[in-house]
């Protein structure tokens, strides 16, 4: 798939947001999307007409949690059933409270779960190259891993 629309729209609205190291937001969603492009074409389980809503899904699965879009916006950019996978993976409590997150995601549709998948990949790539040190062991320990250990009991076996 050929990014580069797509990016420039998710940057209109990520701006200058960046994560704790200094890169803009919008490359996280990017990574998501091409780690989720690369288990598409290595497995080849998503039938060719469902895979550009899903990349994209996964391209703007932060847009609604962490920017200022409407939902309009989404839809009339992509589609409704883009926009269905954003609000699939939008957790409106944020990252401290996932109980409710994860009850949603237990009955989500089969293409939320892999976009999260995808996003749960690239975050753990994420955390491991930049903030795996011994000042982040704190957040490592009581913060990222017990969210995981969370999405393995609760997802896994949906």
């Amino acid at each position: 798939m050929d990014y580069q629309e797509h990016v420039e729209f998710i940057k209109r609205y990520f701006g200058e947001n960046t994560d704790k190291s200094g890169v803009p937001s919008w490359e996280h969603s990017l990574n998501v999307a091409r780690t989720l492009e690369e288990y598409i074409i290595r497995y080849g389980e998503v039938p060719e007409h469902m895979r550009e809503d899903l990349l994209l899904g996964a391209l703007g699965h932060d847009l609604l949690e962490d920017t200022k879009v409407r939902e309009e916006a989404i839809s009339i950019q992509w589609n409704s059933n883009v926009l269905s996978y954003i609000k699939g993976l939008t957790n409106k409590k944020g990252d401290n409270d996932t109980r409710e997150y994860i009850q949603k995601l237990k009955g989500a549709h089969e293409a939320v779960l892999l976009i999260k998948f995808a996003d749960i990949l690239a975050n753990a790539e994420n955390s491991v190259s930049k903030f795996c040190d011994i000042r982040d062991a704190d957040w490592f320990k009581n913060k990222w891993i017990p969210l995981l250990e969370s999405y393995k009991e609760n997802l896994l076996n949906t």
